[in-house]
């Protein structure tokens, strides 16, 4: 493909949505220069920040210059804002152009002729372009279908004249082409497959309703799950937002459901493990309002909580063995906690020690200083405590303090 077929194929799809610039492929190879991984695939990832905005656009004279200045970039188009896509995926035991085929012969419809792409991967696998109606919201992919993917709410879709890592380009299908065909809109038939079921019709999930406005009030009733730890001393709602104010809300920023476990399950320990606190805490949680959670939705929260109120030790030692060093983000890193894991003692030995948990537990107000001032004024251990000891022993028993 030449640089004027490949203009004119990204002027083209500007019919389907603004245009963002890529980074292309060069030798086989993604154009950034990072090697292909599970994460990273070559071609597929925007040039610029601000790819959904500041720059994507459908005017020619723009893309016209992006062409001249960026000779290797692939080009995306930004869904969901004058377009729908269903993304066929077609490799070993996945087809899905048959797929849909298959849906429309059990409707005993016909799939409306629609602009469309054919993906440079070379296994046949496609794009559908489609209108929805302004009105039509909550979509998801047909029911009962694998290799359907549905593309909506501003997700970019590389577009011909874009260069595959397998050396071939997107192209149009023969016939449909903006040039040949104008965008249909999706199908009722197809519409009836891809709406999302109202709460009210759904299932129970995990025993509990998958209505997220009655998951607290049932789970409240229910009671704390089998296996729980037996409350402690009961500490007010300002000590326990004052210790979890420390907490960060995403330790793990690209582990969201990991990061959600571990707040859940520092809050159980905080509450001293009282289920209707920390339910009541949870709910009103800023956890629960990030812009990138997954809560909301009954079949998530309701499991969550349940593990994180289990009596565990922290969830992190378990997954640090399961993951082998070299996996690891920071090997030596991983390799020190590991070691601390593992000769954690769960069971306090000393005088000390007990001591020091005890009053922690029964006066929680109390900083490392004032528990050791307490604890000297007391004169009931054999030697005294210093602030030291009392940080070293919260950091060695977490999950008792």
């Amino acid at each position: 493909m030449n640089s004027d077929e490949r203009l004119r194929n990204v002027l083209l799809s500007t019919t389907l949505g603004p245009v963002t610039p890529f980074f292309g492929i060069v030798g086989g190879t993604c154009e950034c220069g990072k090697p292909k991984s599970d994460r990273h695939k070559p071609g597929k990832h925007p040039r610029f920040a601000g790819w959904q905005d500041t720059h994507a656009t459908k005017d020619h004279r723009t893309i016209s210059r992006w062409c001249d200045d960026l000779p290797n970039a692939n080009f995306a188009v930004i869904t969901g804002q004058d377009t729908v896509v269903l993304d066929l995926d077609v490799r070993p035991g996945k087809n899905g152009v048959e797929e849909l085929a298959r849906l429309a012969t059990e409707k005993g419809q016909s799939i409306p002729a629609t602009i469309t792409v054919v993906s440079g991967s070379g296994s046949g696998a496609q794009h559908l372009y489609f209108t929805v109606p302004a009105d039509v919201a909550d979509l998801q992919k047909p029911k009962e279908t694998k290799a359907i993917d549905f593309q909506r709410s501003r997700k970019a879709i590389i577009i011909p004249g874009s260069l595959h890592e397998s050396g071939r380009f997107y192209e149009y299908a023969r016939g449909l082409s903006p040039a040949d065909v104008g965008l249909a809109e999706l199908p009722l038939w197809l519409l009836e497959l891809m709406r999302k079921p109202s709460p009210s019709s759904r299932k129970t999930v995990g025993g509990f309703t998958d209505d997220i406005d009655e998951l607290f009030a049932e789970m409240l009733a229910i009671g704390p799950p089998p296996g729980s730890r037996k409350p402690g001393r009961l500490r007010s709602d300002e000590i326990v937002g004052r210790k979890m104010a420390k907490v960060p809300m995403r330790k793990y920023p690209s582990d969201r459901s990991h990061s959600d476990s571990h707040w859940a399950w520092t809050l159980a320990r905080n509450t001293s493990h009282h289920w209707d606190q920390f339910l009541r805490i949870w709910k009103s949680s800023p956890i629960r309002d990030l812009s990138d959670t997954k809560c909301g939705r009954a079949s998530y929260e309701g499991p969550l909580l349940n593990r994180a109120f289990l009596d565990q030790k922290q969830q992190w030692q378990s997954k640090l063995k399961r993951r082998p060093l070299e996996q690891s983000a920071n090997p030596k890193l991983a390799a020190k906690m590991r070691t601390e894991a593992s000769t954690r003692r769960e069971v306090p030995r000393s005088p000390v020690t007990t001591g020091v948990l005890a009053l922690h537990n029964e006066r929680p107000d109390l900083d490392d200083g004032g528990i050791a001032r307490v604890l000297n004024q007391a004169g009931s251990l054999d030697k005294a405590v210093t602030r030291n000891n009392v940080k070293r022993i919260r950091q060695s028993y977490p999950h008792l303090w």
